[in-house]
């Protein structure tokens, strides 16, 4: 049971990849970074990625914040260099909620990227750099799109059996 765990988070993950590293819209190019946390057993993969063309605004290790109910088991299990070698800063914190019976819990998960917004502006003339946030949990996918400043979402994971 778990390599079939373990073949269909690699199978997600490079999906995932593939499905970022080309052009999202109107011949965009994305960069992605990815960091992995474990919640209660299972795996959750954030995909956080911002244009090619703002890389070199990025000034500071990608923010995620993920909030749990404090019963949860939660640990980093992967992070990466990210954009310009800031890496990612995974905090965790805790929620008022609840793990049900069957071991479903919510979690918040808040996305940001630090920028140099000085040179935001002059470049861009924009402090508004699109962000596209891909979480992949319990063989789903939730895409959101938003902004560098922050993304906030919510999702029902299964926690393992």
């Amino acid at each position: 049971m778990a390599i079939k765990k373990l073949m269909l988070s690699s199978i997600m993950g490079i999906l995932a990849v593939l499905v970022l590293a080309f052009p999202a819209s109107a011949g965009r190019e994305w960069s992605a970074t990815d960091p992995i946390v474990a919640l209660n057993g299972t795996e959750v993969q954030v995909w956080v990625a911002i244009p090619v063309e703002y890389t070199n605004l990025v000034n500071g290790p990608i923010q995620v914040v993920v909030r749990t109910p404090s019963t949860v088991e939660r640990s980093v299990v992967f992070t990466d260099a990210g954009p310009n070698g800031y890496g990612e800063a995974v905090h965790f914190l805790n929620s008022s909620g609840v793990v049900n019976e069957l071991g479903a819990f919510r979690t918040d998960i808040a996305v940001a990227i630090p920028l140099d917004f000085g040179r935001a502006w002059r470049e861009t003339g924009s402090l508004r750099i699109p962000m596209m946030v891909t979480i992949i949990f319990n063989g789903q996918e939730k895409v959101i799109e938003g902004w560098s400043s922050g993304i906030l979402t919510s999702i029902q994971v299964q926690g393992a059996q």
